[in-house]
């Protein structure tokens, strides 16, 4: 890190001596320096003497009109390379993390509707036989009354299918006297009227 003036002489840095930043020339050349005086940052990678290694340096303008300073700091392009494949490492692995939490919950997502959609099977196929029951129950009925030749025959029958097609229900049959103003029961089913 190293601070300069605004004519670019260096008057600090976190890593040479105060000797070391007398004999170091003037800075204002830089291309990091140039950038950030016209746009108030700047960003520069080259080798650099001092350290014998390649730099990435950002420089950043501050203070005010009459009074400037620049703010400069440098890494070795090989710790930006260093960070960047880490971060790769790190996004890959979330990924690959991402990836197999949203497979496991796939997949018990899926067991579960395929559980769902069995249960709901299960239910129609049962409704289903109950219906083709209830069907073949009223075909029978519906048959008997066909060849029944009396109201007496009818009567007769009538109780006993309503009874197997309508178990846990009561009924009666109620028919009206000839006289027309007086209603009978004729036939009851389960419990008498």
């Amino acid at each position: 890190v190293s601070i300069l003036d605004g004519n670019g002489t260096i008057i600090g840095d976190s890593h040479l001596s105060r000797e070391e930043i007398k004999l170091m020339g003037n800075q204002i050349d830089r291309p990091e320096i140039k950038e950030s005086s016209n746009s108030g940052i700047g960003f520069s990678k080259r080798f650099s003497p001092t350290t014998n290694t390649k730099l990435m340096f950002v420089a950043v303008k501050y203070g005010t009109a009459q009074k400037k300073y620049y703010f400069r700091i440098s890494m070795p392009l090989d710790d930006f390379e260093k960070e960047r494949f880490h971060q790769r490492i790190l996004l890959g692995g979330c990924c690959i993390v991402t990836l197999i939490v949203a497979t496991i919950f796939s997949l018990f997502a899926s067991r579960h509707l395929i559980s769902l959609v069995e249960m709901n099977k299960y239910f129609l196929k049962e409704k289903v036989a109950e219906r083709t029951q209830q069907i073949e129950r009223m075909r029978n009925i519906i048959t008997q009354l066909t060849v029944c030749r009396s109201i007496e025959e009818i009567l007769e029958v009538i109780p006993l299918g309503a009874s197997k097609l309508l178990p846990g229900h009561s009924g009666a049959i109620s028919l009206f006297h000839p006289s027309r103003d007086k209603l009978e029961v004729a036939a009851t089913w389960k419990r008498e009227w």
